[in-house]
């Protein structure tokens, strides 16, 4: 429900292969404040289910969120 709630108000959009949803590549960001991780990423970074790749993509957000918050933005 929270996925099919987020994509009728139109915070996510699936990608147009029906491969995961979108996101900023650089930050795996949808709308401000809302990332995603894992198997949602197929459709950017095809290997999204191992735990290396999840680490790498946690790290990617944490990064992100780490330098916003350091900027104030």
């Amino acid at each position: 429900p929270l996925v099919a709630a987020l994509l009728a108000g139109g915070l996510l959009r699936a990608d147009p292969h029906g491969l995961g949803l979108l996101a900023d590549a650089a930050t795996l960001e949808v709308a401000p404040g809302l990332h995603l991780l894992g198997p949602a990423t197929r459709a950017l970074l095809w290997e999204a289910t191992a735990v290396p790749e999840l680490r790498a993509q946690a790290a990617l957000v944490a990064a992100h969120l780490a330098a916003a918050n350091s900027t104030g933005g």
